[in-house]
């Protein structure tokens, strides 16, 4: 992805709900320059560690980096407050002779959803080449110009278009040929064709936002077969955010509209070891003069189970949402969420937190912990 692109998305993304302006996590760097090194099959790496500076938990939901030879991993999705953790960045300087700079954003939630963007830079120098003692064939390479496509903010009642291109390096004609099944919201331009030695074709991937049933950020890949006699596949990632339209309201239209509300934000099942399963139970109200309709309940964890009798509320209407929590294989100060996605225009996306404080995990008393 290259900058204007990237910086689209992080204003479009600090626009629309994801606050940048006052960060928590305070990284020890923003940026990690390289320096000259040789190109290698080995990526390189380094860590951003940060804390988290605020009173509440801090949930990572994504790191996405802006190309596909930059691959980034988190210590942990839940730091605790002023605890501490790492983004591990990895470049893989393969075939990438020359200058680069690349980024990483880090999306998270304490008690706003915010970003983060690191950077990493450098130069890829061409290994020295030694004389070889025989006739060696050169066949050329097949690259993708963007091994990762993404549409930042796709809403409900739109279609994206990206653009993809591949080159051909090599001084042979190359078939490439896409036999994936792909799900009716993602189409592709193009499912055959050649590129002549040395040239370079382009292709569309159409998203419907329309067709989409669920919201949040979601990934499809894409991959081509060829006739090359080295790379037999090549591919591409892409990835959207998916999210609810709303068109601009006067104050009196939203007073008219459904009203989410929630008798508690967090569950704080406190401290325990005994291993036992802990059930509580959040009111869930509609507090508007419209029908609410839940189109996410979704509980980030596997170890959180939730039970609620309907996904509609009528004016005036309240349910009682069942929520429980397996502490099996958990240890530690323990936090995760449920995701809630509804069509209150003032608060369509929201999270409900799940607090546990159980034994660590040397505690030779920890009925939870993983043996």
């Amino acid at each position: 992805m290259n900058k204007p692109i990237l910086t689209f998305l992080i204003l479009a993304l600090s626009f629309f709900g994801i606050e940048a302006q006052t960060n928590v996590m305070k990284f020890d760097k923003q940026a990690h320059n390289f320096g000259k090194f040789v190109e290698s099959v080995n990526p390189s790496t380094v860590l951003f560690q940060f804390v988290n500076d605020s009173k509440v938990p801090l949930i990572i939901s994504e790191v996405v980096s802006s190309c596909g030879c930059t691959v980034p991993e988190r210590s942990s999705d839940t730091i605790k407050p002023m605890g501490k953790g790492y983004i591990k960045v990895s470049y893989d300087s393969k075939n990438r002779i020359g200058e680069f700079e690349k980024s990483v954003e880090v999306f998270y939630r304490t008690d706003k959803n915010r970003s983060q963007s690191l950077r990493i830079m450098g130069e890829v120098l061409k290994p020295v080449e030694v004389e070889p003692s025989g006739m060696i064939p050169s066949y050329g390479s097949v690259t993708m110009g963007q091994t990762l496509l993404t549409s930042p903010l796709l809403y409900d009642n739109m279609v994206d278009t990206l653009r993809g291109r591949i080159f051909n390096n090599s001084d042979r004609t190359v078939n490439f040929k896409s036999k994936i099944a792909l799900p009716k919201h993602v189409k592709l331009s193009i499912h055959e064709f050649k590129i002549a030695p040395f040239e370079n074709k382009s292709f569309n991937i159409i998203i419907d936002g329309r067709l989409i049933k669920g919201y949040g950020f979601e990934k499809q890949g894409i991959m081509f077969t060829t006739d090359h006699p080295v790379t037999k596949n090549i591919g591409v990632e892409v990835r959207w955010i998916r999210k609810q339209f709303f068109p601009v309201m006067s104050g009196r239209k939203l007073r008219k509209q459904p009203k989410y509300k929630v008798s508690k934000t967090m569950i704080d099942f406190g401290k325990y070891d005994d291993g036992l399963l802990r059930t509580d139970t959040i009111k869930i109200s509609n507090v508007g003069r419209k029908k609410l309709v839940f189109h996410e309940i979704f509980p980030e964890c596997p170890c959180i189970i939730v039970k609620y009798p309907k996904m509609e509320l009528n004016p005036n209407e309240s349910m009682n949402m069942i929520v429980s929590f397996n502490p099996g294989g958990k240890y530690g100060d323990y936090t995760s969420s449920i995701w809630m996605v509804c069509n209150d225009p003032t608060n369509p996306e929201s999270r409900l937190y799940i607090k546990n404080e159980l034994p660590s995990a040397n505690n030779k008393n920890c009925l939870s912990c993983p043996r």
